[in-house]
């Protein structure tokens, strides 16, 4: 079975969730005996951002045509075409490649249509048009989670389209924790305004005299939310570590007390999962997708726009061990249910599924 896979998320400056599921998912598509899997990207003159690394027994293709041009010329006039009439093309971002065979497209969420102001507008833009195109030329629609189902219903998919297959994380490294002078809060991500990084830092400052905690936020620079600004009078207390290798974030996750991820919009929440995976007590969002990943006791939910609500959760789960430590251990048995051979081996079906 013939499967090219796009993988030019990998180059983006910040490439963020979609380019780690992507890579995920492909590590355990190659151990799959009876898929022929080529990665295909835009036109570029170096390797991948951050040193992301794709298995060597994975064939390449590069388009001519740099990104920008790519993309646009994929929304404006349907080519390049990737691909034969034998083959599944599967564009595992936003972006519908133009196919001549089966064509599925990866939708992760679809904040930009339920609150665009959270975005730029020329993404906010782009990324509605290729909604438009995936509707109208995707065989298939895959989503991580019934949130983003839901949504994609609600903006026009055909239920028949699409296919619910959940995402995973690696196995937690067998890491010690990373030595730290004082307890701490760690959020992980994007810094960007629908992670409502300045809420949280709120609801820290609200019980910042009430518990012994630094908030450690780890994660590359996005756009739009000025962290130094709201930092105002904590500034001690508020530890910015920017983008972190996975060994180091492994050992962050280790040392962490609680996860704290009160994002307005998530489609899964893979920082949550990792997280978890690691045995770590989580705070998250009510209403979003991560409310999904905490379902039975791997944490707790609340209301994303309430920061002392947030900080007073927060405080408490710092503060009763036994709450605590409850949280920690469903969360390490939530996260367990998670895995990408459960994604690939369901991802293998959908395609056999759409070339029967």
């Amino acid at each position: 079975m013939a499967v090219t896979f796009t993988l030019e998320q990998l180059w983006h400056p910040v490439p963020g969730g979609t380019a780690r599921a992507a890579l995920g998912l492909v590590e355990q598509l190659v151990q799959c005996g009876d898929i022929d899997l080529t990665a295909y990207s835009a036109r570029h003159v170096r390797g991948p951002e951050k040193g992301w690394k794709v298995p060597d027994n994975v064939k390449w293709r590069r388009s001519s045509l740099p990104r920008p041009v790519l993309y646009e010329s994929w929304l404006r006039r349907g080519k390049p075409i990737v691909g034969n009439e034998r083959t599944i093309v599967h564009s595992t971002t936003l972006f519908p490649v133009p196919s001549r065979g089966k064509s599925i497209v990866t939708i992760h969420d679809l904040a930009f249509l339920d609150d665009p102001s959270v975005f730029t507008i020329r993404g906010a833009r782009l990324f509605a048009q290729c909604v438009d195109m995936a509707k109208a030329t995707a065989d298939a629609v895959v989503v991580p989670s019934q949130h983003t189902w839901d949504a994609a219903v609600r903006h026009g998919f055909d239920a028949s389209q699409l296919r619910l297959i959940p995402l995973a994380t690696k196995r937690p490294l067998d890491v010690e924790s990373g030595a730290r002078h004082r307890p701490y809060v760690l959020w992980v991500g994007t810094v960007e305004p629908r992670k409502n990084l300045i809420g949280l830092i709120d609801a820290f400052r609200s019980v910042a005299n009430d518990i012994p905690h630094d908030l450690v936020l780890v994660g590359p620079q996005g756009w739009g939310a000025d962290i130094a600004a709201h930092t105002t009078g904590i500034e001690d207390r508020v530890v910015r570590y920017g983008f972190a290798t996975d060994h180091e974030l492994a050992q962050l996750y280790r040392g962490a007390d609680v996860f704290a991820f009160p994002s307005l919009a998530e489609g899964f929440g893979l920082p949550v999962l990792e997280a978890m995976s690691y045995g770590v007590a989580v705070v998250t969002s009510s209403g979003t997708a991560t409310e999904e990943l905490v379902a039975g006791g791997g944490g707790l939910a609340v209301d994303p726009y309430d920061s002392k609500s947030l900080g007073r959760t927060i405080a408490e789960v710092v503060s009763d061990r036994t709450m605590h430590d409850v949280l920690c251990r469903g969360a390490l048995q939530r996260s367990t249910e998670y895995s990408w051979k459960a994604a690939a081996d369901l991802t293998v079906a959908m395609y056999r599924d759409l070339t029967a």
